[in-house]
C-alpha cells in the first residue's frame, strides 16, 4: 500500500475528496496542494496577529471562528489555483522520490551524495 493512501485512509473516510480509484499521481497532487494550505494558514494566522485590533468589531468567539475558517478557505483557493509554488515543488520532489528506486544512507554515502 503506498504512503498516500495510507494517510488518506488514517485521517477517515476521505476527507481531501480524492476520487476513488484516483492514481498516485493525483492523489499526491491533492496531498501537496493540502500541505501548501495548511503552511498559507498558518501563515495567515501569523498576518493577522500582527495587525492591531481597531476596536471596530468586539473580538468574541465568533469572530475568531470566522477569521479561522476564512484563512482556512482562503488558504485552500490559493493552494488549488495557483498556489506559492510549495505545493508543485513538494510534488515534483514526492513524484521523484517514488519513481526513482529507494537511497539507503549507506548507499548515498558510497555514491558521494
Amino acid at each position: 500500500m503506498d504512503p498516500v493512501t495510507l494517510s488518506s485512509r488514517s485521517v477517515g473516510a476521505n476527507p481531501l475528496g480524492i476520487p476513488p480509484g484516483a492514481s498516485t499521481e493525483e492523489k499526491l497532487k491533492v496531498v501537496s496542494q493540502e500541505f501548501e494550505a495548511i503552511l498559507l494558514t498558518y501563515l495567515l494566522k501569523s498576518m493577522r496577529s500582527t495587525v492591531p485590533d481597531s476596536g471596530w468589531m468586539k473580538r468574541s468567539l465568533g469572530r475568531e471562528l470566522y477569521e479561522q475558517v476564512m484563512d482556512e478557505e482562503l488558504a485552500r483557493k490559493i493552494a488549488r489555483t495557483r498556489g506559492v509554488g510549495i505545493g508543485e515543488m513538494l510534488y515534483r520532489e514526492l513524484s521523484r522520490a517514488i519513481q526513482s528506486p529507494a537511497v539507503t544512507p549507506s548507499k548515498a554515502l558510497s555514491e558521494g551524495r
